[in-house]
């Protein structure tokens, strides 16, 4: 038997036992589990899995048995993880994988290659015996009861004993079966290898489509992605149409404004006499304290303008002054715009 310790999210393997292909109902493939507090009350999950086959596993105690399902592949290491479920049905903790240890290939009639025909038989008495043996214990249930003896699977795989006497009827659990011996149960034909080949095939279609449905939600997801990144992309456009659109209006106010005040103004000159620095309340018409001047150096004064340093420094009723950093060593003639 198994012994394993479950310490919140990991799970020791204390003791191992040795794994063979096809084993059922033997002690080899029996584990104890020894969970600490942080498992109390809490719906305990087995999940088995090796290679591509994985079982769930509902636990009621502090045992289980490896399901047969997950044995039919030799030569691959089967794996255990636990988790544990609230009563709201949220998953609090899952446990690491566990490595129970290698599946050993083992002795298999139905693996054989000259195994025929005496197969079929073996297994058809097996299954008689079965059947026989289950005869004789409604027989002997009958001798007891008074009432009616059957039998019957529950959703766990596990064996009911069902006796019905003066209107009700009880159960008595008699443990898991087989899967084989389930699926004869509900009414199976084939033999046992032509079970365990179903067994494998469906796992493998399972794995097909778990891949499909991974596959179809990545798709499913990176469509979303380009869906956000397309609305994001889209308010961004909007935002900057509606920037450029205040940006051409404020355009076209500055540009009717300056074409308004050019409509408006007056063009003045004065001069400023040579070796000076200063020139103050010269004469030109339409200025005011308030009203907007631009002026400029004369075409033939500018390279004198400029290397003297000229500048405006006041306006008031008619007048304006100006004056430099230098004192200038020619006359310079200023432009003046003067606007109303």
């Amino acid at each position: 038997m198994f012994e394993i310790r479950i310490e919140q999210n990991k799970a020791w393997v204390l003791r191992r036992e040795t794994l063979t292909a096809y084993s059922e109902g033997c002690e080899a493939v029996r584990l104890r589990l020894d969970f600490d507090a942080a498992w109390e009350g809490l719906a305990k999950i087995a999940v088995f899995r090796a290679c591509d086959a994985q079982i769930d596993l509902a636990l009621s105690g502090d045992t289980a048995q490896i399901p047969p399902q997950v044995l039919l592949r030799p030569n691959v290491h089967l794996l255990l993880g636990l988790y544990g479920i609230r009563a709201d049905g949220a998953v609090v903790i899952p446990t690491v994988w566990a490595d129970l240890g290698l599946i050993q290939a083992a002795a298999n009639p139905c693996a054989a290659e000259n195994y025929g025909k005496p197969a079929l038989e073996l297994f058809a008495q097996l299954e008689a015996l079965a059947r026989a043996a289950q005869n004789a214990a409604a027989a002997a249930a009958s001798g007891v009861y008074a009432g009616s003896v059957g039998f019957a699977l529950n959703d766990s795989g596990h064996l009911l004993l069902r006796v019905t006497e003066d209107g009700s009827t009880t159960e008595s659990d008699l443990g898991p079966v087989s899967a084989y011996a389930a699926a004869v149960a509900g009414g199976y034909t084939g033999t046992y290898a032509q079970f365990q080949a179903l067994l494998t095939a469906n796992a493998a279609v399972l794995a097909d489509v778990e891949a499909a449905l991974a596959a179809a939600r990545a798709v499913s997801d990176t469509a979303e992605e380009a869906r956000t990144l397309a609305r994001s992309a889209l308010g961004a456009a909007d935002a900057a149409g509606i920037a450029a659109a205040e940006a051409s209006s404020a355009a076209a106010g500055a540009q009717s404004a300056v074409a308004g005040k050019q409509d408006r103004y007056k063009a003045r000159q004065v001069v400023l006499a040579s070796g000076a620095n200063t020139w103050t309340d010269l004469s030109a018409e339409g200025v005011t304290a308030g009203n907007l001047v631009i002026w400029s150096a004369a075409p033939q004064s500018f390279d004198a303008a400029a290397e003297a340093g000229v500048r405006m420094t006041a306006q008031g009723a008619g007048k304006v002054s100006f004056a430099a950093t230098n004192t200038t060593t020619e006359e310079i003639t200023v432009s003046l715009a003067v606007f109303d």
